[in-house]
């Protein structure tokens, strides 16, 4: 199922008959029959706000300080949580990738996707450089419980959901250890492999 928001539909019939913009050939009647063939479609559904779209869109512009560029994507972002959408697998490892390779990191990023359950509980998802989705990073959930702390979504004391299992993350905030990060979790065996070197390939020790 594919979910359209009325936003877009006016943003693509706004776009396709300015006049102002070179190369557009197109008439209104032209995207008026485009949009409907597209709504003629049984797969796709058509996004509109409900009662408490105001209520929800307040909240996330609040928590989420999407002030500028960014209020609209709150706005869609709500549309999405009102209907029920969920990031799909496609879309977290397009995601992962645009970000790993962006220019903006001329060696490639790690990236956390989260998604605050509770002020105690978040779900996270890794995608690390090179290697594609991971079922966990221990330094991901650490950055990502302060991070949530310090835009203040989480408490100090947070578990962090992966695919790999659940990591209990605390960031103390008093004591001998005050500011120190500190994560349980299970250590468990995930993979098992032989590899022969040949003498030129061994690194020695120390080097």
């Amino acid at each position: 199922m594919v979910g359209l928001p009325w936003q877009s539909v006016a943003a693509f019939i706004r776009i396709t008959t300015n006049p102002r913009i070179p190369g557009l050939r197109f008439t209104l009647e032209e995207v008026v029959q485009v949009v409907d063939q597209w709504l003629e479609q049984p797969n796709l559904r058509l996004l509109a706000p409900e009662d408490q779209h105001w209520l929800l869109v307040r909240r996330l512009l609040i928590e989420g300080q999407a002030w500028g560029p960014l209020a609209s994507e709150a706005q869609l972002a709500a549309l999405t949580i009102e209907n029920g959408g969920v990031l799909q697998d496609r879309d977290f490892a397009v995601l992962g990738r645009k970000f790993e390779n962006h220019n903006f990191f001329p060696r490639r990023v790690n990236t956390e996707f989260i998604l605050p359950i509770s002020r105690n509980r978040m779900r996270m998802r890794v995608w690390e450089r090179g290697s594609g989705e991971t079922w966990a990073c221990g330094t991901g959930a650490c950055a990502a419980v302060v991070a949530a702390v310090l835009t203040n979504r989480s408490e100090r004391v947070a578990t962090v959901e992966l695919r790999g299992g659940n990591l209990e993350i605390e960031w103390r905030a008093g004591g001998p250890h005050a500011d120190h990060v500190f994560m349980t979790g299970n250590a468990v065996e995930v993979f098992r492999g032989e590899i022969e070197l040949g003498d030129t390939e061994m690194i020695p020790v120390g080097a």
